[in-house]
């Protein structure tokens, strides 16, 4: 999203949170909202407690009570100053900072419906986690409801979920946004360190209950014999117990981890929105095994990408992708480049779309007063 803002001659500046040691993003003002981790799973057991304490406390969402606290109480409402417009990432962030966004233009890109996803993982936990999300998402509902009706102007990114919304009440301007990822092309392997390559943040309930389905059920219907790599914050502590999977946590160069396997799984189970490893992995033309889940919310998908619902046919899904000659992955690789071109122009015609309805709706011309845009 910020890349094709500054396609469209937006000046753009970060404002978030940061984990220790990730890597900054390159090219952009960035300003550090808090240092700490922001997933329950990778954080330590007093700040567990601490979240989980004011959560309950203030009868809030646990996703919404682990912002709160630290520099960023004090430190947003000075960097919102200044900006001709907001973009929120996140609808929890939305949530905390709705009295200091009020009479700023500013959009909020719903990544997902996040009551239904919490609701999806309720179905799929043990009975004290389905406790814990189905609490998670009736409380979000009507933080998504209220959300809704108030905010100037929202992104989905599914045509599904901007229907959701209609129901919870928009009645505001929503544009579908074909979300894409800035794309550096990656020059083939001369050699393939891996069979099946996995990768992904799997402190996140909705891709661990996937990462869990596929040790469960698809890995022992792989041959012994393939190397399965499971890359990304938290695949020490998915399923430990299970074997046949090398764990290998955070990894420095995500597209050389991805392009050096024969075939890319995405086994997604549960969640709304769209699926970003998808969608670069398509850009790239890996071949790529996936489910329905995996597929939401992209219509026109390359020849690239497979799609299987049971473990049966994902494994033998990933099995008929591994043997795609060496040809054939070429010529998937050009194929891949022009769907993402495709994909990245909408998306600016997209964008630029919402600005307008935005400043529309708020009523602002969106120029500081020199014919600068600052987001």
């Amino acid at each position: 999203i910020a890349d094709g803002l500054r396609a469209l001659g937006h000046d753009v500046v970060f404002l978030g949170f940061h984990r220790h040691g990730d890597p900054l993003p390159q090219g952009v003002p960035t300003h550090h909202v808090d240092v700490r981790p922001i997933e329950f799973a990778a954080t330590g057991v007093i700040r567990r407690a601490a979240w989980t304490m004011a959560a309950l406390g203030r009868n809030e969402p646990l996703s919404v009570a682990k912002y709160r606290g630290g520099v960023g109480a004090r430190v947003f409402p000075d960097l919102f100053s200044g900006f001709d417009f907001v973009l929120v990432d996140k609808v929890q962030l939305a949530w905390i900072f709705r009295d200091r966004l009020a009479g700023i233009p500013h959009s909020v890109v719903w990544h997902a419906i996040e009551h239904r996803t919490y609701g999806q993982v309720a179905e799929m936990s043990g009975t004290l986690g389905a406790r814990v999300y189905r609490r998670e998402a009736s409380l979000l509902e009507e933080i998504e409801r209220r959300l809704s009706t108030t905010t100037p102007h929202v992104f989905a990114l599914t045509d599904a979920d901007a229907v959701t919304l209609a129901m919870l009440g928009r009645r505001g301007p929503v544009d579908v946004l074909p979300l894409t990822v800035p794309l550096s092309l990656a020059d083939p392997p001369d050699e393939c360190a891996r069979d099946v390559g996995l990768l992904g943040a799997w402190t996140w309930s909705a891709n661990a209950t996937g990462l869990g389905w596929f040790l469960d059920a698809v890995l022992p219907r792989l041959p012994s014999d393939w190397r399965v790599d499971v890359g990304g914050h938290g695949s020490t502590i998915v399923r430990p117990d299970v074997v046949g999977a090398r764990r290998l946590g955070f990894v420095d160069d995500a597209k050389a981890f991805l392009g050096a396997a024969r075939v890319v799984a995405i086994p997604l189970v549960g969640g709304t929105g769209v699926s970003m490893k998808l969608v670069e992995a398509a850009a790239q033309g890996w071949p790529t095994v996936t489910t329905p889940v995996g597929v939401r919310g992209i219509e026109r998908l390359p020849p690239s990408v497979r799609i299987a619902e049971t473990p049966d046919a994902f494994a033998a899904a990933l099995a008929e992708m591994r043997a795609v000659p060496a040809e054939t992955r070429a010529s998937w690789r050009a194929i891949g480049r022009d769907w993402y071109r495709d994909r990245r122009n909408d998306l600016l015609d997209c964008l630029g779309a919402g600005v307008a309805a935005c400043l529309r709706e708020t009523g602002s011309t969106g120029t500081d007063g020199e014919g600068g845009k600052r987001w």
